[in-house]
Protein backbone atom coordinates (compact mmCIF):
# COMPACT_ATOMS: atom_id res chain seq x y z
CA UNK A 1 0.00 0.00 0.00
CA UNK A 2 2.76 2.09 0.97
CA UNK A 3 5.10 1.23 -2.65
CA UNK A 4 1.60 2.63 -4.59
CA UNK A 5 0.96 5.02 -2.91
CA UNK A 6 5.27 6.35 -3.39
CA UNK A 7 4.17 5.75 -6.74
CA UNK A 8 1.35 7.34 -7.40
CA UNK A 9 2.68 10.82 -5.45
CA UNK A 10 6.31 10.66 -8.09
CA UNK A 11 3.66 10.44 -10.98
CA UNK A 12 1.99 13.13 -9.89
CA UNK A 13 5.00 15.13 -9.41
CA UNK A 14 6.49 14.03 -12.34
CA UNK A 15 3.42 15.29 -14.28
CA UNK A 16 3.55 18.96 -12.42
CA UNK A 17 7.35 18.93 -13.55
CA UNK A 18 6.26 18.08 -17.49
CA UNK A 19 3.71 20.66 -17.19
CA UNK A 20 6.49 22.97 -15.42
CA UNK A 21 8.76 22.64 -17.94
CA UNK A 22 5.99 23.18 -20.45
CA UNK A 23 5.11 26.31 -19.43
CA UNK A 24 8.97 27.58 -18.88
CA UNK A 25 9.53 26.66 -22.46
CA UNK A 26 6.19 28.64 -24.14
CA UNK A 27 7.64 31.54 -21.57
CA UNK A 28 11.00 31.13 -23.60
CA UNK A 29 9.45 30.94 -26.55
CA UNK A 30 7.34 33.86 -26.25
CA UNK A 31 10.56 35.81 -24.70
CA UNK A 32 12.37 34.56 -27.71
CA UNK A 33 9.61 36.08 -30.13
CA UNK A 34 9.60 39.34 -28.03
CA UNK A 35 12.96 39.52 -28.24
CA UNK A 36 13.09 39.50 -31.63
CA UNK A 37 10.34 41.66 -32.04
CA UNK A 38 11.86 44.37 -30.45
CA UNK A 39 15.25 44.25 -32.68
CA UNK A 40 13.51 44.33 -35.69
CA UNK A 41 11.73 47.21 -34.45
CA UNK A 42 15.09 48.62 -32.97
CA UNK A 43 16.65 48.57 -36.33
CA UNK A 44 13.53 49.58 -38.27
CA UNK A 45 14.29 53.17 -35.48
CA UNK A 46 17.74 52.70 -36.45
CA UNK A 47 16.85 52.67 -40.72
CA UNK A 48 14.43 55.72 -40.15
CA UNK A 49 17.16 57.60 -37.69
CA UNK A 50 19.82 56.86 -40.79
CA UNK A 51 17.48 58.04 -43.40
CA UNK A 52 17.02 61.53 -42.00
CA UNK A 53 20.53 61.99 -41.04
CA UNK A 54 21.14 61.28 -44.82
CA UNK A 55 18.61 63.61 -45.57
CA UNK A 56 19.37 66.34 -43.58
CA UNK A 57 23.42 65.71 -44.83
CA UNK A 58 21.97 66.48 -48.70
CA UNK A 59 20.01 69.48 -47.51
CA UNK A 60 23.39 70.88 -46.09
CA UNK A 61 25.36 70.00 -48.90
CA UNK A 62 22.54 71.52 -51.26
CA UNK A 63 23.08 74.90 -48.80
CA UNK A 64 26.34 74.81 -48.95
CA UNK A 65 26.26 74.41 -52.92
CA UNK A 66 24.14 77.30 -53.00
CA UNK A 67 26.04 79.42 -50.84
CA UNK A 68 29.35 78.42 -53.10
CA UNK A 69 27.51 79.44 -55.96
CA UNK A 70 26.70 82.85 -54.84
CA UNK A 71 30.02 83.58 -53.16
CA UNK A 72 31.53 82.61 -56.83
CA UNK A 73 29.24 84.67 -58.66
CA UNK A 74 29.37 87.78 -55.80
CA UNK A 75 32.92 87.42 -56.22
CA UNK A 76 32.91 87.35 -59.92
CA UNK A 77 30.51 90.42 -60.30
CA UNK A 78 33.12 92.62 -57.96
CA UNK A 79 36.28 91.61 -59.92
CA UNK A 80 34.15 92.83 -63.03
CA UNK A 81 33.37 95.59 -61.38
CA UNK A 82 36.49 96.42 -59.87
CA UNK A 83 38.13 95.73 -63.40
CA UNK A 84 35.66 98.19 -64.72
CA UNK A 85 36.14 101.09 -62.12
CA UNK A 86 40.21 100.55 -63.06
CA UNK A 87 40.22 100.34 -66.42
CA UNK A 88 38.07 103.71 -66.03
CA UNK A 89 40.05 105.27 -63.88
CA UNK A 90 43.41 104.26 -66.10
CA UNK A 91 41.68 105.15 -69.13
CA UNK A 92 41.01 108.82 -67.86
CA UNK A 93 44.76 108.89 -66.43
CA UNK A 94 45.97 108.07 -70.21
CA UNK A 95 43.91 110.78 -71.25
CA UNK A 96 44.86 113.25 -68.95
CA UNK A 97 48.68 112.55 -69.21
CA UNK A 98 48.20 112.90 -72.98
CA UNK A 99 46.31 116.17 -72.35
CA UNK A 100 49.36 117.06 -70.16
CA UNK A 101 52.11 115.78 -72.63
CA UNK A 102 50.15 117.84 -75.71
CA UNK A 103 49.94 120.54 -73.31
CA UNK A 104 53.42 120.55 -72.62
CA UNK A 105 54.64 120.00 -76.19
CA UNK A 106 52.81 122.93 -77.26
CA UNK A 107 54.48 125.34 -74.14
CA UNK A 108 57.48 123.91 -75.54
CA UNK A 109 56.47 124.56 -78.95
CA UNK A 110 55.20 128.33 -77.91
CA UNK A 111 58.66 129.15 -75.75
CA UNK A 112 60.94 128.03 -78.37
CA UNK A 113 58.78 130.07 -80.82
CA UNK A 114 59.04 133.03 -78.37
CA UNK A 115 62.74 132.41 -78.56
CA UNK A 116 63.48 132.70 -82.04
CA UNK A 117 61.23 135.65 -82.07
CA UNK A 118 62.91 137.06 -79.01
CA UNK A 119 65.81 136.87 -81.14
CA UNK A 120 65.11 137.53 -84.35
CA UNK A 121 63.36 140.34 -82.54
CA UNK A 122 66.26 141.46 -80.75
CA UNK A 123 68.53 140.76 -83.92
CA UNK A 124 66.52 142.78 -85.81
CA UNK A 125 65.76 145.69 -83.52
CA UNK A 126 69.45 145.95 -82.38
CA UNK A 127 70.38 146.06 -86.24
CA UNK A 128 67.70 148.98 -86.64
CA UNK A 129 68.65 150.61 -83.85
CA UNK A 130 72.14 150.74 -85.16
CA UNK A 131 71.44 151.93 -88.72
CA UNK A 132 68.72 154.49 -87.13
CA UNK A 133 71.60 155.17 -85.03
CA UNK A 134 73.89 155.67 -87.84
CA UNK A 135 71.65 157.67 -89.35
CA UNK A 136 70.55 159.96 -86.36
CA UNK A 137 74.24 160.51 -85.73
CA UNK A 138 73.77 162.59 -89.15
CA UNK A 139 70.30 163.92 -88.91
CA UNK A 140 69.22 166.25 -86.32
CA UNK A 141 68.71 166.14 -82.35
CA UNK A 142 64.69 166.22 -83.09
CA UNK A 143 65.20 162.73 -85.52
CA UNK A 144 67.61 161.54 -82.54
CA UNK A 145 64.23 162.02 -79.72
CA UNK A 146 61.96 160.03 -82.21
CA UNK A 147 63.97 156.93 -82.61
CA UNK A 148 64.66 156.54 -79.05
CA UNK A 149 61.13 156.17 -78.52
CA UNK A 150 60.87 153.77 -81.13
CA UNK A 151 63.60 151.70 -79.11
CA UNK A 152 60.60 152.31 -75.49
CA UNK A 153 58.33 150.80 -78.01
CA UNK A 154 59.67 147.63 -78.65
CA UNK A 155 61.31 147.28 -75.07
CA UNK A 156 56.93 147.88 -74.15
CA UNK A 157 56.43 144.53 -76.25
CA UNK A 158 59.04 142.50 -74.80
CA UNK A 159 57.81 143.27 -71.72
CA UNK A 160 54.23 142.44 -73.05
CA UNK A 161 55.61 139.14 -73.80
CA UNK A 162 56.84 138.08 -71.07
CA UNK A 163 53.07 137.84 -68.87
CA UNK A 164 52.02 135.72 -71.45
CA UNK A 165 55.08 133.24 -70.93
CA UNK A 166 54.34 132.82 -66.81
CA UNK A 167 50.44 132.31 -67.89
CA UNK A 168 51.45 129.29 -69.82
CA UNK A 169 54.00 128.29 -66.67
CA UNK A 170 50.88 128.87 -64.23
CA UNK A 171 48.49 126.59 -66.32
CA UNK A 172 51.12 123.76 -66.94
CA UNK A 173 51.34 123.60 -62.99
CA UNK A 174 47.79 123.72 -62.78
CA UNK A 175 47.40 120.15 -65.02
CA UNK A 176 50.44 118.61 -62.69
CA UNK A 177 48.23 119.49 -59.77
CA UNK A 178 44.93 117.84 -61.78
CA UNK A 179 47.31 114.99 -62.45
CA UNK A 180 48.03 114.70 -59.01
CA UNK A 181 44.66 114.91 -57.40
CA UNK A 182 43.39 111.87 -60.24
CA UNK A 183 46.00 109.81 -58.76
CA UNK A 184 45.02 110.43 -55.34
CA UNK A 185 41.33 109.41 -55.98
CA UNK A 186 42.19 106.30 -57.72
CA UNK A 187 44.80 105.14 -54.90
CA UNK A 188 41.50 105.97 -52.48
CA UNK A 189 39.08 104.03 -55.17
CA UNK A 190 41.63 101.14 -55.07
CA UNK A 191 41.99 101.06 -51.45
CA UNK A 192 38.40 101.15 -50.96
CA UNK A 193 37.84 97.92 -52.93
CA UNK A 194 40.74 96.25 -51.08
CA UNK A 195 38.67 96.85 -47.99
CA UNK A 196 35.37 95.55 -49.60
CA UNK A 197 37.01 92.32 -50.60
CA UNK A 198 39.14 91.31 -46.96
CA UNK A 199 35.42 92.47 -45.50
CA UNK A 200 33.66 89.86 -48.07
CA UNK A 201 36.23 86.95 -47.73
CA UNK A 202 35.37 87.70 -43.48
CA UNK A 203 32.01 87.14 -44.06
CA UNK A 204 32.71 84.24 -46.05
CA UNK A 205 34.47 82.94 -43.34
CA UNK A 206 32.03 83.60 -40.75
CA UNK A 207 29.33 81.64 -42.59
CA UNK A 208 31.53 78.75 -43.45
CA UNK A 209 32.20 78.07 -39.35
CA UNK A 210 28.22 78.21 -39.23
CA UNK A 211 27.73 75.88 -41.78
CA UNK A 212 30.46 73.82 -39.77
CA UNK A 213 28.56 74.18 -36.45
CA UNK A 214 25.41 73.44 -37.82
CA UNK A 215 26.44 70.25 -39.31
CA UNK A 216 27.87 69.34 -35.62
CA UNK A 217 24.99 69.90 -34.03
CA UNK A 218 22.95 68.06 -36.79
CA UNK A 219 25.06 64.81 -35.52
CA UNK A 220 23.78 65.50 -31.95
CA UNK A 221 20.00 66.75 -32.90
CA UNK A 222 17.12 64.33 -34.07
CA UNK A 223 15.89 66.18 -36.55
CA UNK A 224 11.66 66.13 -37.97
CA UNK A 225 11.20 64.81 -41.66
CA UNK A 226 11.94 68.30 -43.87
CA UNK A 227 8.53 69.89 -45.72
CA UNK A 228 8.62 69.92 -49.37
CA UNK A 229 10.90 72.44 -51.22
CA UNK A 230 9.31 75.38 -52.34
CA UNK A 231 10.01 76.14 -56.28
CA UNK A 232 12.80 79.18 -56.15
CA UNK A 233 12.13 82.08 -57.68
CA UNK A 234 14.23 84.04 -60.70
CA UNK A 235 16.74 85.78 -57.93
CA UNK A 236 18.09 88.06 -61.32
CA UNK A 237 14.30 88.94 -62.39
CA UNK A 238 13.99 89.48 -58.37
CA UNK A 239 17.23 92.14 -58.09
CA UNK A 240 16.57 94.14 -60.82
CA UNK A 241 14.50 96.44 -59.56
CA UNK A 242 16.61 96.99 -55.84
CA UNK A 243 17.82 99.79 -54.72
CA UNK A 244 22.04 100.28 -55.72
CA UNK A 245 23.72 96.95 -53.35
CA UNK A 246 20.60 95.27 -52.61
CA UNK A 247 20.47 91.47 -54.03
CA UNK A 248 17.69 89.04 -54.17
CA UNK A 249 18.48 85.46 -52.11
CA UNK A 250 17.15 82.55 -51.73
CA UNK A 251 16.68 80.30 -48.35
CA UNK A 252 15.87 77.05 -49.31
CA UNK A 253 15.04 75.43 -46.00
CA UNK A 254 12.31 77.87 -44.86
CA UNK A 255 11.26 77.98 -49.23
CA UNK A 256 11.23 82.29 -49.35
CA UNK A 257 13.13 85.24 -50.85
CA UNK A 258 15.47 87.57 -48.36
CA UNK A 259 17.51 90.33 -49.31
CA UNK A 260 20.46 91.63 -48.70
CA UNK A 261 22.75 94.12 -48.78
CA UNK A 262 26.96 93.37 -49.54
CA UNK A 263 27.91 96.57 -49.09
CA UNK A 264 26.08 97.14 -45.65
CA UNK A 265 26.53 93.35 -44.48
CA UNK A 266 22.67 94.15 -43.96
CA UNK A 267 19.94 90.90 -44.75
CA UNK A 268 16.14 91.03 -44.26
CA UNK A 269 12.50 89.60 -45.25
CA UNK A 270 10.52 92.55 -46.59
CA UNK A 271 11.43 93.82 -50.43
CA UNK A 272 14.19 97.21 -49.52
CA UNK A 273 12.48 100.36 -51.02
CA UNK A 274 14.76 103.32 -52.41
CA UNK A 275 13.72 105.70 -49.84
CA UNK A 276 14.44 103.33 -47.19
CA UNK A 277 17.79 102.19 -48.67
CA UNK A 278 19.27 105.33 -48.42
CA UNK A 279 18.14 106.05 -45.11
CA UNK A 280 19.68 102.80 -43.55
CA UNK A 281 23.10 103.92 -46.35
CA UNK A 282 23.26 107.24 -44.29
CA UNK A 283 22.77 105.71 -41.27
CA UNK A 284 25.86 102.94 -41.82
CA UNK A 285 28.76 106.26 -43.09
CA UNK A 286 27.26 108.01 -39.99
CA UNK A 287 28.60 105.30 -38.32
Amino acid sequence: MVQKYDQEFWSEKIEECKGEIAAAMKKAADMEKSAAEQVAKAEEIMATEDSRKAAHEKELNNHRGNFDAQMAKLDAQHKKEFDAQKDKYERLIQERAGEVEELKSKLDEAHRQLSLQSKTLVSTVADTISAELQTIQKKSDSKLQMEADKCEALQARLLQVEPKMEKAASEMANCTKEFTLLQEAYDTQSRECKALRDSFHANAKILNQTLTEAEDLAHNVNFAPPPPPAEKPDLEALSKDLPEGWQALWDAKRGKVYYGNFATKQTQWDKPTRRRALRRLAAHEAN
